[in-house]
């Protein structure tokens, strides 16, 4: 157990460090030999422990880094050298960030949670995204890329290429966030649980584009040195034509959430066709151009019924306005052409439609699809 943590414990509850290593000993951990005899933290001690260094609760926490920005505050209203501060905690047992030395009282604004120089403070275990980076360089009036290399400077995680994002443009702070309103409370998903990036989606890049000018290529060139991982392919492109933002949502909202990087549903392909009144092959070769995966289309004809069977809800795509309470599924409104067709939607499909098996099976396997193994029996 650090001794920090221990220190950090006996001030909080107004015990004697004795007294908590005694306690912690007896709940399995291992204490440092000294703090077995100490009494009460010192209270000049106690004050450099608190968190707004008045001697009271709460506590800095013992168990992970000192936030820089404690250090600097402490520094800064007790009258001691920064380098004094982060003796006294090392001292104590406290972990002070390696980059101490870095620092200096300019960057208790930037390293403050609410950006006023006081706590709370940023962790040092935090991973910074673009957003909150772009939130406060806005809000202190300095480069993007300049903080962005600060903060790094300082010990803080931020996405490299964000570093020599240069100026703050105008539109960043849209550009980031998904729904490219400034008052969303959804910014552009950066990385998945696991921390590795999730690539920008194409339609938001479409989206960008039409919202806020220039092309499609200029949306996923600025959003690439904000950090964000976009297709190469997507840098080229120019300006975004009439039906692609429709084209390119998933649940033909012309909004999030939107396609992603798997094979286009053929269902989506031919609704869309559908509702821009244009041909299905129109609609393929533009997806081609944007550098999606186009399924083959079927020399048949493709009718209302078909739509239902490729359908996941066994029903044709409803209005936009009816969509809306989908966005949040992570499943698209039709069957994905690369897995094999639910025996669900086999013989559900053909209930619903008054159909035999035989017939859902020869239609879906006519329109592409790979269908396992049913029982060959009229419903």
């Amino acid at each position: 157990m650090a001794a920090g943590h221990v220190l950090a414990a006996a001030a909080q509850l107004r015990r004697e460090v004795a007294v908590v290593a005694q306690r912690l000993t007896e709940f399995g951990y291992v204490v440092p030999d000294d703090l077995r005899k100490r009494g009460q933290v010192e209270p000049q001690h106690q004050v450099l422990m608190s968190r707004n260094l008045d001697g009271c609760a709460p506590m800095i926490s013992g168990t992970r880094a000192v936030p820089i920005g404690h250090v600097l505050f402490a520094a800064e209203r007790l009258g001691h050298s920064i380098e004094g501060v982060a003796e006294r905690l090392t001292a104590l047992g406290f972990q002070v960030p390696d980059t101490i030395g870095e620092a200096d009282r300019r960057d208790l604004v930037i390293v403050s949670a609410w950006l006023n120089g006081e706590p709370p403070w940023r962790v040092m275990e935090e991973r910074l995204r673009s957003t909150d980076v772009i939130d406060i360089a806005r809000k202190v009036h300095r480069p993007v890329g300049e903080l962005a290399g600060r903060l790094s400077r300082l010990g803080f995680e931020v996405p490299e290429a964000l570093c020599d994002a240069g100026e703050t443009q105008p539109n960043d702070h849209l550009l980031v966030m998904r729904d490219l309103m400034a008052e969303s409370p959804y910014s552009l998903r950066q990385w998945d649980e696991s921390g590795r990036p999730v690539p920008v989606p194409l339609g938001h890049l479409v989206a960008a584009a039409e919202k806020l000018g220039g092309s499609i290529g200029q949306a996923g060139r600025r959003l690439a040195q904000l950090g964000y991982l976009v297709s190469p392919a997507s840098l080229d492109l120019g300006k975004p034509r009439s039906g692609d933002r429709l084209i390119t949502s998933r649940d033909l909202t012309g909004e999030w959430p939107w396609l992603g990087d798997s094979v286009v549903p053929l269902g989506h392909l031919v609704t869309t066709a559908q509702r821009l009144g244009r041909p299905r092959e129109a609609i393929a070769q533009r997806l081609r151009e944007l550098g999606f995966t186009v399924p083959a289309l079927p020399g048949q004809s493709i009718s209302g019924d078909d739509l239902v069977l490729m359908s996941r809800e066994l029903a044709l795509l409803p209005a936009a306005d009816a969509m809306h309470s989908r966005q949040i599924s992570e499943c698209g409104w039709w069957l994905d052409q690369e897995e094999p067709v639910p025996i669900w939607n086999v013989v559900a499909g053909a209930a619903q439609l008054n159909l035999g098996i035989p017939e859902v099976v020869m239609r879906l396997l006519g329109l592409g699809f790979d269908v396992p193994d049913v029982p060959m029996t009229k419903l």
